[in-house]
């Protein structure tokens, strides 16, 4: 009878505990189901429902940092700024190298136009992620708006010397130089216009428009050689171009 009660008991015992297993795993896939639903909302732009989805998985699996990652990033795209920012704030919290969130906002309070809260979470993700190319390029585009051509001009060179052989970050590196030439020749400032101009030949010795603009510094500055020179260069890769055979019969 002993026996038999033992048997019984150990056979509820194991039944509750696969019941318990069960629902565990029921919820588990549950909350990831709410998860890959949310992210497939947000990609549809339906940012309130993608929002619903994270709040019930988060029900589910309170612990979970990359459902609160995602209604942060909901948020934000919902234009809900303050809701985004305590529950990305949250993510970094409980755990400060989550780098996404780090991304995500320096994104949002960029776009909101506060750029020295988007340095500061750029900067703070730079102390656990150094040199982290996604970081620096978005802080070089906040000098950028900032209007920072100082510091800007730093951080675009640092960016173009560590990674010299990424086709992108030498994209953006050459935009930006024209960028600054273009802004400088329009205040007046020749020599630091064509120092910029130069630097973008130096990359892409027949770029076009820098050639262009160059001659036409040159021709400001009264420096009729230089500007020879340019013309010239300009010639060797289209020797029949009409616009530099007559700029250089203009020189002459």
């Amino acid at each position: 009878m002993r026996s038999f009660v033992r048997i019984l008991i150990t056979t509820l015992t194991l039944l509750v505990a696969v019941h318990a297993d069960a629902q565990w795993l029921k919820m588990i896939e549950s909350s990831d189901n709410l998860y890959n639903e949310a992210k497939r909302e947000i990609e549809l732009k339906h940012y309130q429902k993608a929002i619903n989805m994270c709040n019930k998985a988060i029900d589910i699996s309170p612990k979970n940092m990359d459902i609160h990652l995602l209604l942060g990033h909901a948020f934000a795209l919902a234009g809900k700024v303050d809701s985004a920012r305590t529950e990305l704030n949250y993510v970094l919290q409980k755990n400060p190298r989550y780098r996404d969130a780090y991304i995500y906002l320096v994104n949002m309070e960029s776009q909101a136009c506060n750029y020295l809260q988007a340095l500061e979470y750029a900067d703070m993700g730079l102390k656990y992620f150094p040199n982290d190319r996604d970081l620096l390029l978005k802080k070089l585009d906040i000098y950028i708006k900032m209007g920072d051509w100082i510091e800007s001009n730093k951080l675009a060179d640092y960016l173009f010397d560590r990674f010299s052989t990424d086709p992108y970050i030498r994209s953006v590196y050459l935009e930006y130089k024209l960028a600054v030439a273009r802004q400088y020749s329009h205040r007046g400032y020749i020599e630091i216009s064509k120092r910029a101009y130069e630097a973008v030949l130096e990359q892409d010795p027949l770029n076009k428009e820098a050639l262009t603009a160059i001659y036409s510094l040159d021709i400001r500055s009264g420096d009729y050689e230089s500007s020879l020179a340019y013309t010239n260069r300009a010639l060797q890769s289209t020797p029949n171009s009409y616009e530099f055979l007559m700029k250089k019969v203009s020189i002459l």
